[in-house]
C-alpha cells in the first residue's frame, strides 16, 4: 500500500513537506518538545489546537500551553476535523496538538456507536486525507499523539475502540512520517529518521 511507503529522496523532496510524529504518554513532555521542533522550522508556526475545554482542569492546561507559547504561534482551534485548516495553509509549519484529543472528540461526537470495522475505515480515510493535504500543500507538520501501547486494556467497549483506533492512527502516521520521536520523562528518543 503506497500510503505506508516512502519513495526515494531527491534534493527537491528534502526541501518540501515533512511529517514529524511526536509520541508519548500523559505529561511526558511531548507538547513542549513538539513546540521546539515547530519553532526550529518557523518563526511563526501555526498551532492547531484540538482540545475541547469542557472543565476547569482542561481550561487550566490550555492556559499553561498558551502562556508557554506566547504570541509566537498563529492559533487555529479545530477539535473535530483538522483537514479544513490544513487545506487553507500552504508552505507553512504546522503543529497539531494533539491527535489523541482529535480522535477522542470525533468518537464522542458520534451519537450512536459504530462497529470497530466502520470506525477503522472512516478514520483511515481521514488520516489519508491529512497526509495528502500535508504533501500537496507543502507543509512541515509536527503531529503530537499519545502512545497507548503500554496502557492496560480498557474495561468498556468505547475505551477499547479508542485504544484500537489510537494505536492504528499512530502506526499509520509513523509509517508516513519522516521523523518519529517517543518522549519519556521529558527525554526524546528518536525512533525513525
Amino acid at each position: 500500500d503506497p500510503f505506508y511507503k516512502r519513495g526515494p529522496w531527491s534534493p527537491k523532496a528534502l526541501n518540501m513537506k515533512k511529517i514529524i510524529l511526536v509520541l508519548g504518554g500523559i505529561r511526558s513532555g511531548k507538547s513542549y518538545f513538539a513546540e521546539q521542533k515547530a519553532e526550529f522550522y518557523s518563526e511563526k508556526p501555526v498551532y492547531i489546537a484540538t482540545a475541547v475545554l469542557f472543565d476547569s482542569e482542561m481550561k487550566a492546561r490550555a492556559e499553561l500551553h498558551k502562556k508557554r507559547r506566547g504570541n509566537r504561534y498563529e492559533l487555529i482551534e479545530a477539535p473535530y476535523d483538522i483537514t479544513g485548516p490544513l487545506r487553507r495553509l500552504k508552505d507553512r509549519t504546522v503543529l497539531v496538538d494533539c491527535l489523541t484529543l482529535n480522535l477522542s472528540n470525533r468518537l464522542m461526537a458520534s451519537q450512536e456507536y459504530m462497529d470497530l470495522e466502520t470506525l477503522t475505515a472512516t478514520d483511515e480515510e481521514y488520516l489519508k486525507d491529512i497526509i495528502k493535504i500535508i504533501e500537496s500543500n507543502n507543509l512541515k507538520a509536527v503531529l503530537v499523539s499519545n502512545e497507548v501501547g503500554s496502557s492496560p486494556v480498557e474495561a468498556n467497549p468505547l475505551g477499547r475502540y479508542f485504544q484500537e483506533l489510537q494505536g492504528r492512527w499512530n502506526r499509520l502516521l509513523a509509517g508516513c512520517a519522516d521523523e518519529v520521536y517517543l518522549l519519556q520523562a521529558g527525554i526524546p528518543a528518536l525512533l525513525k529518521k
